[in-house]
């Protein structure tokens, strides 16, 4: 999992620092999941660009902007990315991994990401859950099987 989330991190590293936010992340060294490399970078990017765009549309923050990523090492692993943005409107996290559906303004996304990210878990035998947070922003909530080796 540390290869992937890195290189998301890295190609929003621009963001991260012009938009002024913090990123936490749990140590994901040594964590092997049942999954393409490239496809969870591209589920990890998704994800990312949207708390990025949560936390940007916020009208009048009284903190910072933060990420969150924290891991649950059991079997499943399950991975837990939770900003401070706006959190999911008056839309369900079902209804917004369903394609075309947006929270954002007209113009400013087609509604896809979620989408994508959630069918890409489905195909890797994993799940993609969009809570919303108490205390405001999201949690989204991946859960990715361990890497078991065959048995020779």
């Amino acid at each position: 999992l540390h290869e992937p989330m890195q290189a998301a991190l890295e190609l929003l590293e621009h963001r991260l620092r012009d938009e002024n936010v913090t990123i936490e992340c749990a140590d994901l060294q040594g964590l092997a999941v049942s999954g393409d490399d490239i496809l969870l970078e591209q589920v990890f990017l998704n994800i990312l660009a949207n708390a990025l765009d949560a936390i940007a549309a916020r009208e009048t923050p009284q903190e910072p902007g933060r990420i969150r990523i924290e891991c649950k090492a059991g079997d499943p692993i399950v991975l837990l990315i939770r900003d401070n943005g706006v959190g999911l409107g008056d839309l369900s996290g079902l209804e917004l991994t369903d394609p075309f559906v947006t929270t954002k303004e007209p113009g400013k996304g087609l509604g896809l990401g979620l989408s994508i990210a959630f069918n890409v878990m489905q195909d890797m035998r994993g799940h993609l859950a969009i809570e919303q947070q108490d205390s405001g922003g999201a949690v989204v909530r991946l859960r990715l099987n361990r890497w078991k080796e065959e048995a020779s």
